[in-house]
C-alpha cells in the first residue's frame, strides 16, 4: 500500500457515479445512525421510554440484517442504477412520511422498511461500482464511494443531531427525505443503465463454510458489544457523565473525528492480519466498558475514555468489512453483503441489551455491557483462529 505507483489508476468515467453513490451511502447512514444522538428528544417527542426509542435503532438493524440480503437478490436482477435510485426514492418518500405523521408506530414501520433498503442499496451500490471499475480498481473505487458513510457518520449525523435540538425531529426527518430523494435522482443519472448482473448462485456455497460463517458471527457480535453501550450514547453523556445537552452534538462530532485515526489504522493492518485487528478491537472497547462507570461526572477520566473508545468504533466496521472479504475472496460481492446483515443483527441484539441496561440500572452501566459482551468476541476470534491452524498455509492468509 506504500507504493503509490501499484495503486490502481481510477478512470475519469467514475468521478460522477462516485460523488452520486458517495453521497447517497451518506444520506442512508445518517439517517440510521442519527437516532443514537436523539434518544432523549425522541423519547420526549413521542412520549415513549427511552427503552422503546431504542426499538428505532433495533428494528432498522433487524430488518437490514433478516430482510436486507432477500431485498438485494431481487433488486440486483435489474440495472443497477435504477435500483439503487427506486430504493432511495423509496427510502426518503418514508422519511418524508414520518415527518408529516409524527407517530411512533409510523416511525417504527419507516425504520423497518428503510432498514431493508440500506442493506439492498449498499450492496446493489458495491456491485455496480465494481463493475464500472473492471479488473483491479474495485476495491479503489468502493474505498473512495465509502467516503461518503465517513462523511455521513462524523459530520452528517452529529449536525443532524444538533440541528434536531434546535428545531425538532420531523423537520430533520422531512430534510432527510428530500435529500435521499435527491441522492435518487443523482443515481439515476450518474449510473449507466447496462451496468446491472446477478449474484451468482454458487456464491451461496459460502453459507455452507463453517469457518466462514464464524466470521459472520464474530462480526455479529463484536457489533453487539459496540452498540450496547453506543446506541445510548446521548443519554449516557448528558445524564451520566454530566455533559450539558447542547454539548452532546459537539461531543459526537469530536467521537468521529478521533474515530478517523481508527478508520486509518484499521486500514493499514487489516490486510495483514484482520484477525488479529479485530480482537485487539475488542480488547480495547472492553477496557473502556470496564472503567466508563468510575469516568461519572469526571471530565478528567470521560475525555480520554471517549478518544479511545471512538478510535475503536470506528475502526471495528472497516476491520469487520475486510476480514469477511479475506475469508472469503471467491465470494467477496456475497460476503460483504452478508457481513452488512451480520453486523446489523448486532447492533440490534446490542440496542436492545443496552436498553434492557437502562431500564433496570442507569446509562453508564452499559459500559459494563460493552465490556461483558467482549468476551463472547474474544471466545469466537479463538475459534476461528484454531480453525485457521489446521488449515493449509496457503488458506490461512484469508484468515
Amino acid at each position: 500500500m506504500g507504493n503509490q505507483r501499484m495503486r490502481p489508476s481510477r478512470p475519469p468515467t467514475l468521478t460522477v457515479p462516485i460523488i452520486a453513490l458517495g453521497f447517497a451511502m451518506g444520506v442512508l447512514v445518517t439517517t440510521e445512525f442519527i437516532v443514537v444522538g436523539l434518544m432523549p428528544l425522541l423519547a420526549e417527542t413521542y412520549a415513549v421510554s427511552l427503552k422503546q426509542t431504542g426499538l428505532l435503532i433495533s428494528a432498522f438493524a433487524l430488518s437490514a440484517s433478516v430482510l436486507g440480503p432477500l431485498l438485494t437478490l431481487l433488486l440486483s436482477r435489474h440495472p443497477h442504477g435504477r435500483a439503487i435510485a427506486f430504493s432511495l426514492l423509496v427510502f426518503g418518500a418514508g422519511s418524508l412520511l414520518a415527518a408529516t405523521v409524527p407517530s411512533f408506530p409510523l416511525l417504527l414501520a419507516v425504520r423497518l422498511l428503510q432498514g431493508a433498503l440500506l442493506t439492498a442499496v449498499i450492496g446493489v451500490a458495491s456491485a455496480a461500482i465494481s463493475s464500472m471499475a473492471g479488473p483491479g480498481r474495485a476495491g479503489y473505487a468502493i474505498g473512495q464511494m465509502d467516503l461518503g458513510l465517513i462523511a455521513g457518520l462524523v459530520f452528517a449525523m452529529p449536525a443532524a443531531t444538533a440541528l434536531a435540538n434546535q428545531v425538532g425531529w420531523p423537520p430533520i426527518s422531512g430534510l432527510l427525505g428530500v435529500l435521499a430523494l435527491i441522492a435518487g435522482v443523482l443515481v439515476l443519472a450518474a449510473v449507466p443503465v447496462d451496468v446491472a448482473s446477478e449474484i451468482p448462485a454458487r456464491q451461496t456455497g459460502i453459507l455452507f463454510r463453517p469457518d466462514f460463517m464464524l466470521h459472520l458471527l464474530l462480526s455479529a457480535l463484536l457489533f453487539m458489544a459496540m452498540f450496547s453501550t453506543y446506541s445510548y450514547i446521548a443519554p449516557l453523556l448528558e445524564q451520566f457523565l454530566g455533559l450539558p445537552a447542547d454539548l452532546v452534538a459537539p461531543a459526537l462530532m469530536a467521537f468521529g473525528l478521533v474515530g478517523i485515526a481508527g478508520h486509518w489504522a484499521a486500514m493499514r493492518l487489516v490486510d495483514r492480519a484482520p484477525l488479529a485487528v479485530t480482537i485487539g478491537i475488542s480488547v480495547t472497547l472492553g477496557v473502556v466498558g470496564l472503567l466508563l462507570p468510575l469516568a461519572a461526572n469526571s471530565g478528567v477520566l470521560a475525555l480520554p475514555l471517549l478518544a479511545v473508545w471512538g478510535i475503536a468504533h470506528m475502526a471495528g466496521f472497516i476491520a469487520c468489512q475486510a476480514r469477511v472479504i479475506h475469508a472469503a475472496p471467491d465470494a467477496a460481492a456475497f460476503a460483504a453483503s452478508l457481513n452488512i446483515s451480520a453486523c446489523n443483527a448486532g447492533i440490534a441484539a446490542g440496542a436492545l441489551a443496552g436498553g434492557w441496561v437502562i431500564a433496570n440500572w442507569d446509562p453508564g452501566m452499559t459500559g459494563l455491557a460493552m465490556a461483558a459482551l467482549s468476551i463472547p468476541v474474544l471466545l469466537a476470534g479463538a475459534l476461528i483462529r484454531a480453525g485457521s491452524s489446521r488449515l493449509p498455509d496457503a488458506a490461512q492468509g484469508n484468515q
